[in-house]
């Protein structure tokens, strides 16, 4: 059975019942002066779409959510404690490791190319079991 790819809306529609919060309550809790940014996506799936920048907002403003969610809807939505701070810690980390081979966060370059990075880490992760 073949799934669906779920667009921007979607994901969205998703995301504010999971955390219980309407469009204008979401705008306000990312800091948006107005709620059109999340009501434009919301009302035009086709036109308008999850920016970067707001997926940086969202891990900001709400680590429980998985950034896989947000770029191709890959559930779960909510990542475990353990699994957001991770999350957390990759993603937004100023401290990048000098010296650790393959797994470098400056191999992966920015927030774009996180998926790769965690493909990666749980591949090593499972190697380890």
């Amino acid at each position: 059975m073949e799934t669906k790819q779920l667009n921007d809306s979607e994901k969205l529609y998703m995301l504010m019942e999971e955390l219980r919060l309407s469009g204008l309550k979401l705008s306000k809790a990312l800091g948006y002066k107005s709620h059109q940014s999340i009501h434009q996506i919301l009302k035009s799936p086709d036109k308008y779409h999850i920016s970067e920048s707001m997926v940086d907002k969202i891990i900001k403003t709400f680590p429980e959510v998985s950034y896989w969610f947000l770029k191709s809807g890959k559930l779960p939505i909510l990542l475990s404690d353990k699994l957001a701070r991770n999350q957390t810690n990759i993603i937004f980390s100023e401290n990048k490791p000098k010296e650790t081979a393959d797994y470098s966060l400056e191999m992966f370059g920015t927030l774009k190319n996180i998926e790769g990075l965690l493909e990666r880490v749980v591949e090593l992760l499972e190697s380890k079991k």
